[in-house]
């Protein structure tokens, strides 16, 4: 279903960039990349996605950036676009191309003020590939916790905020190891483990990394709980390991979540 469905929006943008092309062609500029540009801009969603498809081809066959005379007008138009992912698409486009001065300092201020959604998807995509160094320093000023959602979700392969997400695992899961219940808390459950449950998708490669780094070949009994609730395949060669060393029920069933034979026992 979602196949069918990419392959229902790639037609409808082709057929929109043919439209658009024979638009174009109809005035004599169907070969002017400014044209193309000055279309980033539209109100008309399919014609922006159509732009923006034919300058990346365009580009590419070039084998050279495009030198677009209106990139900083184009910048500003795509701070108040009705749609975010295409905001951070167009301007990471642009960073490719030669700098623009004006846009890198718009980039500065937007990112040392109150930011919407758009302009700080815009500013940090620009600088990604205009000024990496800038673009890093940004996250090297802040935690993983502290960087907002939208931002952490569109830059999440980005070296910079990887390195955040690894130490915040890397933290969470020290803290859980060590977390020690008062005197008068027995029962009272360690307060880490939710946090990571939810950093389950990801946080898989960390907790191995704690496994292997371990000065002891024995996995504690809070590993082998935490490692059957998130139930992740990575777990198992590490899991059977140790059961093989000391079998008993707690490693066993873990090893079945991870192989999705079986529920972990709450």
């Amino acid at each position: 279903m979602v196949s069918k469905m990419k392959w229902q929006i790639a037609v409808a943008i082709l057929a929109q960039t043919v439209l658009v092309f024979s638009f174009l062609e109809a005035q004599g500029a169907a070969n002017e990349p400014n044209q193309w540009a000055s279309l980033l801009a539209s109100n008309d969603r399919k014609a922006r996605e159509a732009a923006l498809a034919w300058l990346r081809h365009e580009q590419v066959k070039l084998a050279s950036p495009l030198e677009l005379s209106n990139k900083y007008a184009i910048f500003l138009s795509l701070l108040h676009v009705d749609q975010p992912g295409f905001a951070y698409r167009a301007s990471h486009f642009l960073g490719q191309l030669p700098e623009d001065s004006n846009i890198v300092e718009r980039s500065h201020a937007i990112l040392h003020k109150v930011a919407t959604t758009n302009e700080m998807l815009c500013a940090l995509a620009y600088l990604e590939n205009a000024r990496p160094q800038e673009f890093t320093a940004y996250f090297a000023e802040k935690t993983y916790t502290n960087v907002p959602t939208f931002i952490a979700r569109t830059f999440a392969s980005s070296e910079p905020l990887r390195r955040l997400i690894d130490k915040y695992h890397l933290d969470l899961i020290a803290n859980y190891l060590a977390w020690k219940p008062s005197l008068t808390g027995s029962g009272i459950e360690n307060p880490f483990r939710q946090d990571i449950l939810r950093e389950s998708a990801s946080i898989s490669h960390a907790i191995l990394g704690v496994c292997n780094g371990l000065n002891t070949n024995r996995l504690s009994r809070r590993l082998i709980l935490i490692m059957g609730e998130i139930g992740s395949s990575d777990f198992f060669d590490v899991l059977l390991r140790e059961y093989r060393m000391l079998p008993n029920d707690r490693t066993a069933i873990s090893i079945a979540s991870c192989i999705g034979s079986l529920q972990v026992l709450k």
